[in-house]
């Protein structure tokens, strides 16, 4: 354990973990999933590993090898919290409506310990489009004719994440 330990379940751990007892494609697939809808994308990631880890029989070793947080009640609410954005994002999927699901799940204030680190790229994107009062005020993302400013194609390639400034209704690339 030479990592150091969170309070959430590491994605950077599990992913490793996860390769290594034979589940890359499986890990793969979770790490690329898009995971639109849901406020924040890592614990919706880690509802997705939780569930691999429990069907291969593997999410006990992984908590007594990487989270040792995961042995205690905290850590098991955290677990059952991150199965709960699973099956909403499921849900979601299947085409639940996006505000009811809301309103049942958790408050924006029970997510993540802002000391955990995004594992991704994408999860940095991902929390930034639906948060985009920290890059600036008054910031909304772009949405027009069924096309959102999130992995925005033009024609040479695409932007991350495509706002537009709330007074001047100017687009704004991040």
């Amino acid at each position: 354990m030479a990592e150091e330990q969170t309070k959430a379940l590491s994605l950077i751990a599990a992913y490793s973990f996860g390769t290594q007892h034979g589940l890359a494609s499986e890990i793969a697939e979770i790490r690329s999933m898009a995971i639109d809808g849901m406020p924040q994308a890592s614990p919706v990631r880690r509802g997705y590993i939780a569930q691999l880890l429990r069907e291969k029989g593997l999410l006990e070793a992984f908590i007594r090898q990487h989270w040792a947080f995961g042995d205690t009640a905290e850590g098991a609410r955290k677990l059952r919290r991150y199965e709960h954005l699973r099956i909403q994002h499921q849900q979601l999927l299947a085409g639940a409506d996006e505000d009811d699901d809301r309103r049942s799940g958790p408050k924006p204030e029970e997510d993540e310990d802002s000391s955990q680190s995004f594992a991704l790229e994408s999860d940095l994107r991902d929390f930034l489009a639906n948060n985009l009062s920290v890059l600036e005020p008054g910031l909304r993302l772009y949405n027009s004719t069924g096309r959102i400013g999130v992995e925005f194609s033009i024609g040479r390639g695409q932007i991350d994440i495509l706002g537009v400034d709330r007074d001047r209704g100017c687009p704004a690339r991040c």
